[in-house]
């Protein structure tokens, strides 16, 4: 049985060794957001730089049983106010293979306040939980308690 306390302390962390290996799909919507995809190397995450990418690490993962690829979370990083025009299949792709999508917005307080972005109501369609935070290392933070 799989126990996570909420600080990310190697000694306060515990999983069970018998459990299946999670794999987790990265994607970053706009340019900071993709860098910052690319630049988290883990065995368990897979990273897609592309709707076709995304597609075809689902479909070669999901299909076997016997291969470790088996899509757990999809995890989609953006910053406010960026385009996600090009990843709002997301939520239906994972509705397909039965995983969550979670975003995390990285959000830079400026004048406007956050729940006046026209772009928090589309991503809230194409997601099952959102995170909206300042912190710029929470990705990291988070994926120490999924993994």
């Amino acid at each position: 049985m799989a126990r996570l306390i909420s600080s990310a302390s190697d000694n306060q962390k515990t999983q069970d060794v018998n459990l299946p290996k999670r794999n987790i799909v990265l994607i970053g919507s706009g340019s900071e957001a993709q860098k910052k995809v690319v630049e988290i190397k883990r065995d368990e995450i897979l990273v897609s730089n592309s709707m076709v990418d995304l597609k075809n690490l689902i479909s070669y993962g999901q299909k076997s049983h016997k291969n470790n690829l088996k899509i757990n979370s999809i995890i989609l990083l953006t910053n406010m106010g960026n385009d996600i025009s090009a990843v709002t299949e997301i939520y239906n792709i994972a509705l397909e293979i039965n995983v969550l999508v979670t975003t995390i917005i990285v959000y830079k307080s400026g004048s406007m306040p956050i729940n006046h972005h026209k772009s928090l109501t589309k991503i809230r369609s194409i997601s099952n939980m959102v995170v909206i935070t300042s912190d710029e290392s929470y990705l990291e933070y988070m994926l120490d308690c999924m993994l």
